[in-house]
């Protein structure tokens, strides 16, 4: 198991997004938050 941040529409098509080396923080979520927005509603993961 590992934490991870999800964010999107549960039955859309899912995206990894991976982060650079400092790890989870507001700019690579704010990107995760604009792929899930796209039509047709992806999911967006970010592994910790």
């Amino acid at each position: 198991s590992f934490d991870a941040y999800l964010i999107g529409k549960e039955d859309g098509p899912g995206i990894v997004v991976l982060q650079e080396w400092w790890g989870v923080d507001f700019e690579i979520k704010n990107h995760a938050r604009h792929i899930a927005n796209l039509e047709p509603g992806f999911k967006a993961l970010i592994p910790e």
